[in-house]
């Protein structure tokens, strides 16, 4: 009895042994059931998204840049390619694993920062997170400093900072062309001009390599190449820009608004009036794509840097950088003035309304409803035939003119000039349709006032493409070309895709038309003062000078500003370039009258200039006849270093020029001007015959201002050779407008020295 007592005592004292036991035994079960449905789970359900994670940990996507095409001149120069540079990349969590270990993120920040100019702390501070696996240092470093980061990696024996190859944009011309080609962001995106509007060809495709990386991010060799996929670079595109003709029309243009003081910059294009292939268009000033964010205008950055700091100033700062990268030529418009009443009197005589003989009476003003028109500063010029009232530049005839065609024939024929539309030029930038629309008047709206004002370059607005687009049009024959920038489309290995050659857009007018607009236009360049001041000796020139009031200016702040411009064209009697120069808000600070903005005086110099020189850069040479041939003809020296001294000389005078020998020698060692440099017939070479001998210097004097004759004759008493352009070098009225050399400037005797000029005489537009 005693033992069941105690059995039962035993069993009720195990109970609870048992029972913890079983609970933990549960506990056991239920937890394997849940690994095992967990490891269920893992294995199969979710078994994809685990392998794609294990994946991305052990596998890095390393991405593969494409080189970005070049964009070449027409005569495949380089004026923007992408040069190889280096990123500075780091693995923070491999760094911490360098020999220095500890010391490894401070190291690395300390010598980093002082190669690449960073911020120390910022650095640190970044490179000490154990965690990341990737921080850019610093992107597109150049070769120098990416070998220095190198050996600084070496010295300190640092792991997981890597060195990435890129590359940068780069404008080896710099300033060149620069509102034409635009840039490219830090990622390699085109921005503004070219490189924004044919990114899609220029930029290429990515592409992408695959490599295995170890727990801490570092690749790890596998003796293959891999999953890799190659990179397509991009294609080239091929200009019809032309880098010397490019750097004519851009230093004339810069002399002429910084000498007429051009608040609002200026802006020139070079068109070929017969393909509508544009050889040059520029604004000045521009800027230097390889640093765009540069403001290069040195009174508007010191303007920006006397704001206060903040918003003002970051405001003004992004408003001058704006501006600075608009291409004014293709994005502003302006009132042209009369380079206008070229399209009207070809309107006219095309339309048959009027014939080249009809005649019109300027009696200096004419009344149209409860407006007066005059002609410039009140002049009257009585009766005279259309041809006439085109050379003199004749309001009031051309109020006339444009009442007798009525509204819906001039508007017709300034539509079918494409002075309605957009040119349709491959560049970004151009007004669209509805801000054309904007700027114009209708048909509809076109009362007999406004009519009479637009028939003279008043109140319609027009961009300076369309403009020479618009005359090329009346000069060449009667077609509408279609302006284009780019010839050819390449691919990386400089294959050939696509040509682009367009057609042109319409016939506008008829030969017989163009013929008498060319040919009054030319003469008009050969007959006034202010048409002479475009004036090429041996060329057949035309043009038609513009100047036209800001009106908004006038009417909202009271203030009196004038655009300039002039508009040429050659050969006249077979065009083949035009050159349309623009002054905004100029003025003559050397007139003989107060404020004088006559377009013929401050923009025909520089026009008739890059019509002489885009005209030799293009082959063509020059024709001498009468007695410009006397005055402005000229040749090419002769080569004579290493000629016997009588023999040079005979040469000399055979091509009618003079030698001036300095030394006791038989023998020509050196010669200035150099061989094949053009000097005037009856200039002078002189012949160094003794090794010893120094060049003989004179020093230039300023001769701006100056009376043509009397600056002619004092260039040749100091020795030098003298070429004209601009207006012809005779009569009481025509000076030195500019100088090619520097005032002050010493040079060797027998140097050629060229001076513009231009004729003084004050004569309305």
């Amino acid at each position: 009895m005693r033992d069941r007592q105690r059995g039962k005592k035993e069993n009720k004292a195990q109970r609870p042994m048992l029972l913890r036991c079983a609970a933990i035994g549960t506990v056991f079960v239920l937890a394997a059931a849940a690994l095992s449905m967990r490891l269920f789970q893992l294995q199969v359900d979710e078994a994809s998204e685990w392998q794609a994670r294990a994946s991305n940990q052990q596998l890095a996507n390393i991405p593969i840049e494409p080189v970005r095409g070049v964009i070449y001149d027409s005569n495949m120069r380089v004026l923007a390619q992408s040069a190889t540079v280096w990123t500075v990349e780091a693995a923070p969590n491999v760094l911490a694993q360098s020999k220095v270990a500890q010391d490894a993120a401070k190291v690395a920040s300390r010598e980093l920062a002082a190669l690449l100019e960073l911020d120390e702390a910022e650095l640190l501070e970044n490179l000490s997170d154990e965690e990341s696996m990737y921080y850019r240092v610093k992107a597109k470093i150049e070769k120098p400093l990416a070998d220095q980061v190198r050996e600084m990696c070496e010295i300190y024996e640092l792991s997981g900072i890597y060195l990435r190859q890129d590359s940068k944009r780069f404008y080896p011309y710099e300033e060149l062309a620069a509102t034409v080609l635009g840039f490219t962001d830090a990622d390699g995106s085109g921005i503004e001009g070219l490189e924004s509007y044919y990114n899609e060809q220029l930029a290429g495709t990515p592409g992408r390599s695959m490599a295995v990386r170890n727990a801490w991010g570092g690749e790890i060799p596998t003796g293959d190449e891999g999953d890799v996929h190659p990179a397509e670079d991009g294609q080239n595109i091929v200009l019809t820009i032309d880098v010397d003709i490019q750097q004519v029309a851009e230093s004339y243009l810069r002399s002429a608004v910084e000498y007429h003081e051009a608040k609002e910059r200026g802006m020139v294009v070079v068109m070929d009036v017969n393909t509508g292939a544009i050889l040059a268009m520029a604004t000045s000033p521009a800027y230097n794509p390889n640093e765009p964010y540069e403001i290069y205008d040195e009174a508007t950055r010191a303007a920006v840097e006397a704001l206060p700091e903040g918003i003002e100033q970051t405001t003004a700062q992004g408003e001058a950088r704006t501006k600075q990268w608009r291409n004014k030529a293709l994005a502003d418009t302006y009132e042209p003035g009369s380079v206008l009443k070229v399209i009207t009197a070809a309107a006219a005589v095309d339309s048959g309304v009027y014939s080249p003989d009809s005649t019109f009476h300027c009696g200096s003003v004419i009344n149209v409803q409860d407006r007066e028109f005059h002609c410039a500063q009140n002049t009257a010029h009585g009766t005279e035939t259309l041809s006439q009232a085109l050379i003199d530049s004749c309001n009031v005839s051309f109020v006339q003119m444009s009442a007798g065609m009525g509204p819906h024939v001039w508007y017709d024929y300034v539509n079918a000039f494409g002075l309605t539309e957009p040119t349709g030029v491959d560049l970004p930038g151009e007004p669209n349709e509805r801000s054309i629309d904007n700027l114009l008047y209708s048909e509809d709206q076109l009362g007999p006032v406004e009519l009479a004002s637009c028939s003279f370059g008043q109140s319609n607005k027009y961009t300076a493409l369309q403009m020479i687009t618009a005359v090329s049009a009346a000069v060449n024959g009667g077609n509408l070309v279609q302006p284009h920038i780019v010839s050819q489309i390449q691919d990386a290995q400089g294959n050939v895709i696509e040509t682009i050659d367009p057609p042109a857009r319409r016939q506008v007018i008829s030969p017989e038309t163009s013929a008498f607009i060319a040919s009054t236009l030319e003469e008009l360049v050969t007959s006034t003062p202010n048409g002479q001041n475009a004036y090429v000796a041996g060329y057949h020139v035309g043009g038609k000078s513009g100047t036209s009031q800001k009106l908004e200016l006038l009417t909202q702040e009271g203030r009196q500003e004038y655009i300039s411009s002039f508009l040429g064209f050659a050969p006249a009697n077979d065009p083949e370039i035009a050159v349309l120069v623009v002054l905004d808000e100029s003025n003559d600070p050397h007139a003989p009258v107060e404020r004088t903005w006559f377009g013929g005086r401050l923009a025909g110099p520089a026009a008739g200039n890059i019509i002489r020189e885009t005209l030799q850069i293009r082959g063509v040479e020059p024709q001498f006849e009468g007695e410009e041939g006397q005055s402005r003809s000229t040749v090419s020296c002769p080569r004579l270093v290493d000629s016997e001294l009588t023999s040079a000389n005979v040469t000399l005078n055979q091509e009618g020029l003079t030698g001036v020998v300095v030394g006791g020698g038989t023998t020509v060692v050196a010669q200035c001007p150099e061989a094949y440099t053009q000097i005037p017939e009856g200039g002078q070479v002189v012949l160094y015959t003794d090794p010893a001998s120094p060049q003989e210097m004179v020093r230039v004097p300023d001769l701006t201002g100056k009376n043509a004759k009397n600056a002619i004759d004092t260039l040749q008493n100091l020795g030098l050779n003298v070429l004209t352009t601009g207006a012809p070098d005779h009569g009481e009225n025509v000076q030195v407008e500019r100088q090619d050399v520097t005032p002050d400037t010493d040079l060797p005797k027998g140097s050629v020295v060229t001076l513009t000029m231009h004729d003084i005489t004050v004569v309305a537009e």
